[in-house]
């Protein structure tokens, strides 16, 4: 039940995000800001940050192997903090179906305990 509703949060975090991109999303130039080396179990791998030339920081590191001054596209919400590297993605239709799959699953989980526990 609780993997189920992990499931659920996650993947409907990605589906939002790439929602709101595919309706809202501004394609941008961005660049490698800063680039350090992290520790990935017993090998290293970069780690970067970015900011747009309109000098927006967008959050969180990215696993990409670029130098610093390096240009790549991002897509970003102007409006939030939503943001993916390359163009606009496509309607998250897979997503969507994967999130109310696990939506109904949990339904049924709950129907069930609950239909058991009423007959006890």
């Amino acid at each position: 039940m609780a993997l189920t509703a992990v499931g659920i949060a996650v993947l409907g975090g990605v589906t939002w995000d790439r929602h709101v991109l595919h309706d809202r999303g501004r394609e941008e130039t961005a660049m490698v800001a800063q680039r350090t080396m992290v520790e990935d179990g017993a090998s290293l791998s970069p780690s970067l940050r970015l900011r747009t030339e309109a000098g927006r920081d967008l959050p969180g590191p990215v696993t990409l192997d670029l130098a610093v001054g390096a240009r790549l596209t991002v897509t970003v919400d102007p409006d939030g903090p939503a943001w993916a590297p390359g163009g606009r993605p496509d309607r998250p239709l897979w997503q969507a179906a994967g999130t109310g799959a696990l939506l109904l699953l949990q339904t049924a989980l709950l129907l069930r305990i609950s239909v058991r526990r009423s007959r006890t």
